[in-house]
């Protein structure tokens, strides 16, 4: 069953609104983000930085 043609035009209206929003912030913060795959503790994401050019 499809929505309404005024809700559907309503519902991407407001996802455009927020891509929009969320597409604003630019630099958050150094470092990346990297897959650790499986392992110990399963897989898991970790962010990962620099300090002072250290690892």
């Amino acid at each position: 069953m499809q929505p309404p043609a005024a809700e559907l035009a309503e519902w991407r209206a407001h996802h455009a609104q927020l891509t929009a929003c969320l597409a604003g912030p630019g630099w958050i913060s150094e470092g990346s983000a990297q897959d650790r795959g499986p392992g110990v503790g399963g897989p898991c994401d970790q962010w990962t930085r620099k300090v002072r050019a250290r690892r």
